[in-house]
Formats: structure tokens, sequence, C-alpha cells
């Protein structure tokens, strides 16, 4: 799924409004717009054109090494371990491979993406034969944050979101954190386990501080259907802060 940009083909709009249940019981209102609103709000400075799992034949191992050559003092990948050196805590080994107590079918590997600019936090994308997740890695302390999907900031680096799609395998649906002064994470909305919506979330854009644009895949038509089939519906909602 990639976070940044609207799916290619002729989508039909929202016809009507909805809600979306976050997490702790709070219900916010979904206000169908227009594909060309959702279109004009700008897009993270460090939203990929495709991610891991949009394209999961594509040279990752050529992007991740490239990543990793421009922060090669702070980062390694020697065999199939990731190497992340914090600046206050003890390096962070992240190993590809068959997890301890698995079987043969839960191979991960990890694929380094950066630094999530404008965060002191390393990006990893979890790739796995059930499906993908992110993980943060905070550059001074060490401490890792999984998440849904690819986050993008909100203008004023005070929210982090991400959003998922329940088509895909695993979870679904939207997340939310708070960026705190010290840059510690802390979830909102959302979080491991939390579906909030039918259709989930297939693409996520911030119109402002507090404002999310996101669409939704469905199979049953909205308006009409595209070429594949499938119904995109575009809605707003604003978070309750």
């Amino acid at each position: 799924m990639n976070t940044s940009s609207a799916p290619p083909s002729e989508i039909a709009e929202a016809g009507l409004s909805d809600t979306m249940h976050l997490s702790n019981g709070v219900v916010v209102k979904l206000e169908a717009i227009k594909q060309s609103e959702f279109g004009a709000a700008p897009e993270s400075i460090d939203s990929p054109l495709i991610t891991p799992d949009d394209s999961p034949t594509a040279d990752w191992e050529s992007i991740s090494r490239s990543k990793i050559l421009q922060d090669s003092a702070r980062v390694r990948l020697r065999d199939s371990t990731l190497l992340l050196k914090p600046s206050r805590a003890a390096p962070v080994r992240l190993m590809s491979g068959i997890p301890a107590g698995s079987d043969e079918t839960s191979v991960e590997r990890y694929t380094f993406l950066g630094t999530l600019h404008p965060l002191p936090y390393w990006l990893v994308a979890i790739g796995g034969y059930c499906g993908g997740h992110y993980l943060l890695v905070s550059q001074e302390t060490g401490i890792q944050t999984h998440l849904l999907e690819w986050p993008i900031v909100s203008p004023d680096a005070r929210l982090l979101a991400c959003g998922k799609s329940v088509a895909s395998v695993g979870d679904g649906g939207l997340e939310v954190w708070e960026i705190r002064r010290d840059y510690s994470l802390r979830v909102l909305y959302g979080g491991s386990g939390y579906t909030q919506h039918a259709s989930g979330v297939s693409a996520l854009r911030w119109a402002d501080n507090h404002t999310l644009l996101l669409t939704q895949t469905v199979e049953e038509p909205t308006n009409e259907k595209d070429e594949n089939g499938i119904s995109v519906k575009y809605v707003k909602l604003r978070l309750p802060m």
C-alpha cells in the first residue's frame, strides 16, 4: 500500500458520510470529499512512490544498501543482520530469518529505509510470508515501535499516522501516534490488533495538523466501479484532540 498517492485508476467518489470507530470508544465522522481535494493535499516528504508491500519484486536490496551507505557511521548490514547504533543505547540487531519457535512460513526480512524526517527515527520494513508491517527505531534510545504501515508525519510534527486496508493480511484500520517533545511516541488511536473500519485505509494524507484525508477501497460499488471492479471512497476526518 502506498500511503502517499491515490490509486491510479478512475475512482468513484464517496456518496454518503460515514463513521469510523477508533479505539477507546471514540467515534469520528467521515465526511465525503472529491478526488481533487485528496489530490491537492501535500504529500509527506518521506512518502515513497512505492513501498515493499506495493511492489515486493522491486530491488529493495539495492534501495536498502543505498540508504545504509548514506548513514554508514550508524547503520551496518552484516550477512542477514541489520545493525543500528543509537547514540544513547546499545546497538539494535535485527536478524532476518525464521523467529525462534516459528515454522518455515514465518520468515521475516528486515529492509532498512532510512530516517523518517523530521523525526530522529530509523524506518525499517518487516516483510513476512503473511504480509508485512513497519518498525520505527529511535536513533537515540533504540526503542522500537511497530506500525501497521508506512507512517506520515503531521505538518507540525506532533502526530504520526498510518493506515492499512483490512483486505491485507493481518490487522487493518488507522493508527495515530502522539510525538512528544522528547520524540517518544504514544499511541492515541488504534494499535496492534485493532481494526476500526470494515474497509480500512488504502491511502492517507494530512490536510492540516489535525485533519486526515483518506481513501477506502471496497468491493461493493459506491457510485461506479473502476476497471478492476474496486470502488474507492474519498473521505476526511478530524481527529478529536
